[in-house]
This record gives C-alpha cells, sequence and structure tokens, in this order.
C-alpha cells in the first residue's frame, strides 16, 4: 500500500498502530476495492452510557416523608419502564433474537446471574460471542463493562424469551463493521436476528470515508433480511463532543438504515405511569441529534420541515434522531455492574430498549418488523402516529423540541401497545425498495494523528 506504518501514543498512556498519508493500490484494483481496514487500530467509537456512580457506587437514598415519586432516587427496572410505555403483553419475545454489539468490555455471567434472582426476572439465553479475536472477559474498563450489563440487562429484563447474541469485537472501522456482519449472518445454533442493538458511535466528523462506506453497506445487508437495527444518537448534545466544536451528528445512528435512538427525562407516579416527559438535558448529558453532514435527506423524510443546520444550511442532510426514550440517569435504569447495584442512563440505554420492544412485536406479529423509519414517517406524515408519545419541551443545546418530529427527540417516544395494533393493520413493505446510498460528502481516507 506504500504507506508507513508508526506506533502512536494517545494522551490516557495507550498506544496504537497508524499511518499518514494515502494508500496505493494497482490501477486494475482501484474501481474494484472499497475499503482498506485494520492498518490503523486506534479506538474509534466512545460508549453512550451515563453511569454517575461507577466508579464510586454510593448507597440509595431513603426517601424523605412525603417526598413524591419516593422511586426516582433508586431508578427503575428496564421492564418497569416498558410497563410505563405500554409495551405490548402479547410475547416477551419467544422465538426473536437480539444482536447486541460491543466494542470493549466483557460480560460477567455470575453478574448477570445475580441481576434476574434478585429482581425476580426471568434468566434470557445468553451467547456470548467474539469476533477477531475480541476479548469477552469482564474486569477490566467498568465503563465498558458497565454499557456491556447495562444493555444485556435492559433487553433480558424487557424481551426475556429472546435470544441474546452479545457480539465482541475490536474498537476499530473494521472490527465495527465485522460486529454487524456477524450480527447479520447468524451461524448453526443461533436464531435469525430480529434486531440489532448499537450503543457505540463517534461524531461524522470522526469518520473517513471508507469508514462509513463499509458501515453503510453492512447496513443494507442487514435491512435486506428484514432486521431492524437501533444506534444511540449520543450523549453531547448537537456538538456531539467532536473535535471541532461544531454541530455534528452521531454515526451510525445518522445512517439512513438505522432507527437513531434519542433521550428524554421521564416523571413516574406511584402507580407507574408516565406524568411528564421532556428532553433529556443535564444530569451528566443531553440527547444527541441534528442534520448529518454526510447523508442527504432520505425518501422518508422528505417533505417534512426539518431545519437546516446552521453551519451547513446549503446541505439537506438526514435529521437525527428518529425516536427517543428514558435517557436521563437521574431518572433513569436499575441495573448491576460488578456486583453493584447502579443507577445508568445515556442513549445507549434507548437503542437496546427499542430492540427489545422489536423483539416483542415481532414476537407477536410473528415476523420481523424489519427497518422502522419508512413505518414511522409514514405513520408521523400522515398524522396516523397515534402511537408517538410526543416530546414538545427541551433542546439539545442547538435545537429545540417541537410538535412533531424536530431534532432532539425525534418523534418522541412510542406507546408500545398501540405500535402493535398500527403494524398489525399495515400491509405496506416496511424494507425500503431502495435502500440509502453510500455518504455523499467524502471525509478524507487520511486519519489525523495528532
Amino acid at each position: 500500500f506504500q504507506t508507513p506504518l508508526k506506533e502512536y501514543q494517545l494522551p490516557d498512556g495507550s498506544t496504537f498502530r497508524g499511518r499518514e498519508g494515502a494508500l496505493a493500490l494497482p490501477k486494475s484494483l482501484q474501481t474494484q476495492v472499497q475499503g482498506i481496514y485494520g492498518l490503523d487500530n486506534r479506538p474509534h467509537a466512545r460508549n453512550y452510557a451515563v453511569f454517575p456512580n461507577l466508579e464510586t457506587p454510593q448507597p440509595a437514598p431513603a426517601p424523605s416523608p412525603g417526598t413524591p415519586e419516593p422511586r426516582r432516587a433508586t431508578g427503575y427496572l428496564p421492564n418497569e419502564i416498558a410497563d410505563a410505555y405500554k409495551f405490548p403483553k402479547e410475547s416477551m419475545g419467544e422465538g426473536s433474537s437480539v444482536a447486541i454489539v460491543q466494542l470493549g468490555g466483557g460480560l460477567d455471567h455470575l453478574n448477570e446471574a445475580a441481576y434476574y434472582k434478585q429482581h425476580g426476572l426471568p434468566q434470557p439465553e445468553i451467547k456470548v460471542i467474539s469476533v477477531g479475536g475480541a476479548s469477552t472477559k469482564a474486569g477490566g474498563n467498568p465503563r465498558f463493562d458497565g454499557e456491556v450489563s447495562l444493555d444485556s440487562q435492559i433487553v433480558g429484563a424487557i424481551a426475556p424469551k429472546a435470544e441474546q447474541k452479545v457480539i465482541f469485537a475490536q474498537n476499530t472501522d473494521a472490527g465495527f463493521i465485522d460486529a454487524v456482519s456477524r450480527g447479520t449472518f447468524h451461524e448453526a445454533g443461533e436464531r435469525p436476528s430480529t434486531a440489532i442493538s448499537i450503543s457505540w458511535g463517534a461524531p461524522e466528523e470522526a469518520w473517513t470515508d471508507q469508514g462509513m462506506r463499509g458501515m453503510n453497506q453492512a447496513f443494507k445487508k442487514a435491512a435486506l433480511k428484514g432486521i431492524a437495527i437501533f444506534a444511540a444518537a449520543g450523549d453531547d448534545g448537537a456538538v456531539d463532543r467532536a473535535p471541532s466544536g461544531r454541530f455534528n451528528t452521531d454515526y451510525p445512528a445518522s445512517d439512513p438504515n438505522v432507527t437513531a435512538t434519542g433521550g428524554t427525562r421521564i416523571t413516574l407516579d406511584k402507580a407507574g405511569q408516565i406524568t411528564s416527559e421532556t428532553a433529556w438535558n443535564g444530569s451528566g448529558g443531553s440527547s444527541g441529534g441534528g442534520i448529518s453532514q454526510r447523508f442527504e435527506r432520505p425518501d422518508f423524510q422528505k417533505g417534512m420541515e426539518i431545519p437546516l443546520n446552521p453551519q451547513n444550511p446549503k446541505l439537506l442532510g438526514r435529521g437525527v434522531p428518529d425516536i427517543s426514550g428514558v435517557a436521563d440517569p437521574s431518572t433513569g435504569w436499575k441495573i448491576k455492574v460488578g456486583g453493584v447495584d447502579q443507577i445508568s442512563g445515556g442513549t445507549s440505554a434507548v437503542a437496546p430498549m427499542f430492540a427489545a420492544l422489536d423483539a416483542r412485536i415481532s414476537s407477536a406479529l410473528g415476523r420481523n418488523v424489519g427497518p422502522w423509519n419508512p413505518f414511522l414517517y409514514k405513520a408521523g406524515k400522515a398524522g396516523t402516529g397515534m402511537f408517538f408519545n410526543d416530546t414538545i419541551i427541551g433542546d439539545n443545546n442547538g435545537y429545540s423540541t417541537a410538535f412533531g418530529w424536530d431534532p432532539v427527540t425525534g418523534w418522541g417516544s412510542v406507546n408500545g401497545t398501540l405500535l402493535l395494533e398500527a403494524l398489525e393493520f399495515n400491509t405496506s413493505k416496511t424494507i425500503p425498495s431502495n435502500l440509502v446510498p453510500t455518504p455523499i460528502t467524502p471525509a478524507s481516507d487520511v486519519k489525523k494523528t495528532s
């Protein structure tokens, strides 16, 4: 490839292999090769979970007399949140399978078993899969282990009868693509995937064209197999912690073949009913969202009033997110990490929540729902989306919520029972006939090493 490979050091002291300059190919291969992966193995994506007390676990404070909503201080179990969103009771995911992509951490089976036993929940079937020699052992990075536990426990508590495939891969472009592909193509002894949950990503400006192109191709293959894909929209508002400080949507959430999941804050009464829901902004982060700089507005978003990105108003890009759910850790998810009870949040909790809902709905329907976006936007634009819980209060430090779709919470959260009823009456294909093309605004294939 006529490029020098060197070892570089990151500020945290870790090292990676990288390169500088373009890659060379013979002319006879230049039109045949879409990407060259593996030369650069720096960590590429970050996970979108918020753990306020992970390093220093604190006991849950006892509610003071007369304090409303006493459970807020200790969070909510995933099945309690599913009940608050009226997830259908017709099934618990029987016959379905959820692939959960992980780019770090490990799964501790003893920790998982203790979680379900502690809360009187059935133990789900969990298959741990390593791709490319990635470690599956817990005990290294506590926040990565926390991500694994968060994703798995949300799926397991909401859809306990669904098979879980927890797929570990290297945190590189190549590893990310391989993990999605492994979730798409099942092996002997596994159920075909119903949904893929992704809680990892990076701002669009951090992706090379070839990396995004490879991911886009992997998502197209999953869509063609009728698999729904859910990805966290990010926990850092409209900028998405981009090094440039400019507005960025997160990828892979911004891929139009993916349903991007944003974040909200909910309040429940003592009966477990939602009394308010606003955009998540505060308590450790805010909902990612905005206008893509790499993907044109897809067909399912055409004809909508989507605001322009003020930093690039000429590009009519895809709007993110598509739907949302509770992400604020102060009203968040009760899980267990390393044997310690934790309260977590972040949009990475919302992706597995919707993947679990997809498993329950697909099981009830007797077929895969398939990619959600075409159906969601068809209903939203027609005014028939009675299953949406519209969020009209709040912002993400760049965009504001509004009636209908907005680039903070999308269409809002959903009433799962009404969504199932709408899908039961829907006879149109949910898989788009013309899958979204590759990115339109190429980034440099050269990753900066400074």
